[in-house]
């Protein structure tokens, strides 16, 4: 008897001392694996695990982490990462916009706006950017899935035949039409500023190339972290982010972490602007 009344005692104690324990579980034990996927886009997001990751998987990283949740970023290609985000495979696609993720949970905060640029090779031709009638003169390199924020513009890349619109996809793309602009295998390509500039200066190419035009910008440039609407916790997500850029806005983190890019934050208005060190600054807003 003595025995069972003991057994039961330790029963007890042990009961106590797990409901006295739990709350002293770090969260992280019962946090989100937030899965995030984009192609590489420099400065925006970079390789995983680098020095470098990019500065939106570092203000999402900080935002995540500190909600006691963690994030397992990794590369794909930018029409898988749509596709598969879309579905709910993944959580996230880093570097979305309304335009090419118009399904999908976005933050109130952007991450970034686009300055979609045209380059061509330096000294290579008097080519300029002057509307959709121009570029019917010249072999333009995209990316496959990309949307360059202007709704006309989108319509004539995506009708458009070879060899006047060449469309790459992979693992490296923008690598891959810059070298083909240096071929001469195609007269000009399109992406934002900074991260042409970006592979460019990492090519070691950038005085080989030139600024012929650039699209005005609006709300379809703006760069988020695009949720799947498929996953039930995308909003949470986003007004985490939404909350998050608050406040590092506020106590200096978004400063410091643009800062290691080259990038500032604009003032006095709420949009982060990009000058990547490359270039002359660019102002949002």
């Amino acid at each position: 008897m003595l025995k069972k009344m003991l057994v039961i005692a330790l029963i007890s104690i042990m009961s106590v001392l797990v409901f006295l324990i739990i709350p002293l579980v770090p969260l992280r034990a019962f946090a989100d694996v937030i899965t995030l996927r984009a192609d590489n886009w420099y400065p925006y997001n970079g390789e995983p695990n680098s020095e470098k990751p990019g500065y939106i998987i570092e203000i999402a990283d900080h935002i995540f982490k500190k909600a006691g949740h963690q994030i397992d970023y990794k590369l794909l290609n930018w029409a898988r990462t749509c596709k598969e985000v879309e579905s709910g495979k993944w959580n996230g696609a880093v570097g979305g916009s309304y335009g090419e993720n118009s399904g999908c949970i976005f933050s109130e905060e952007e991450l970034g706006i686009m300055q979609n640029t045209f380059y061509i090779k330096k000294g290579a031709a008097t080519w300029r950017y002057e509307g959709i009638e121009s570029l019917k003169l010249v072999k333009v390199g995209i990316i496959k899935d990309y949307s360059y924020g202007n709704d006309e513009l989108n319509k004539y890349l995506q009708q458009r035949e070879a060899p006047f619109v060449q469309v790459v996809h992979g693992d490296n793309p923008l690598e891959s039409n810059i070298k083909k602009l240096l071929l001469d295998r195609i007269d000009v390509v399109i992406e934002d500023k900074s991260v042409f500039e970006a592979m460019a200066h990492k090519m070691g190419v950038l005085r080989d190339v030139e600024i012929a035009g650039t699209l005005p910008t609006d709300e379809s440039n703006y760069v988020f972290i695009a949720f799947s609407p498929n996953n039930p916790k995308s909003k949470e997500y986003a007004n985490l982010i939404t909350e998050g850029v608050r406040e590092m806005r506020a106590n200096g983190k978004l400063k410091e972490i643009l800062s290691s890019y080259g990038l500032e934050v604009g003032c006095p208005n709420r949009h982060i602007w990009l000058a990547h060190d490359l270039a002359p600054p660019l102002r949002v807003l």
